[in-house]
């Protein structure tokens, strides 16, 4: 099923790299996922809806017991716990930054950029995007395009920020548009 759904696609450069994006993934622990691109490392909390990243040339990641840190490479006894008994505690600064593009171009959706290979072939991505596309794999991509694309992701309690896995659906566009009419618009 899957080897059709990236045939039938309509491939452009950016799908194409956010689907690299999902072939990266490292499963890491409790619904997170971890992947490296360019000079960023994304970390992606299926449970929270949580889409995290940091410069991996400035910290290093460390696991320990279902705990996670970042350290400073330059000053190894300069860390921080940036996940810890189930939540994220993203930081001020640039330790571990979380998504806060809300562009009206994207409808107000979160969404973050990254750089690939740290030049300035820059990606922007919509955490639900990124999100659904670690559920659901090849069928999310039918979400992606420059229009024409049959689906989009769906937030099944209509809050657009709510972006944990749960709350999130691949549906039709006319599905999408009765959904919002009949359960979010009242």
């Amino acid at each position: 099923m899957e080897q059709q759904i990236l045939e039938s696609i309509n491939w452009n450069a950016r799908m194409e790299r956010i689907w690299d994006i999902y072939l990266r993934r490292e499963y890491v622990f409790d619904d997170i996922y971890l992947v490296t691109y360019g000079y960023r490392t994304i970390l992606i909390s299926q449970l929270c809806g949580g889409v995290f990243r940091y410069d991996n040339k400035k910290y290093r990641l460390i696991i320990e017991d279902k705990k996670i840190k970042l350290q400073k490479i330059k000053q190894p006894n300069n860390e921080r716990i940036i996940y810890e008994n189930g939540t994220f505690y993203p930081t001020e600064g640039d330790w571990l930054m979380q998504s806060c593009q809300a562009r009206s171009r994207n409808r107000g959706y979160k969404c973050f950029t990254i750089y690939k290979n740290g030049d300035f072939e820059k990606i922007i991505i919509a955490d639900h995007q990124l999100q659904a596309l670690f559920k659901y794999g090849a069928f999310a991509l039918t979400t992606l395009g420059n229009g024409g694309n049959p689906n989009c992701v769906n937030h099944k309690d209509g809050d657009k920020y709510n972006n944990k896995s749960e709350n999130l659906e691949v549906i039709s566009h006319k599905d999408n548009a009765r959904h919002y009419h009949e359960k979010v618009k009242r």
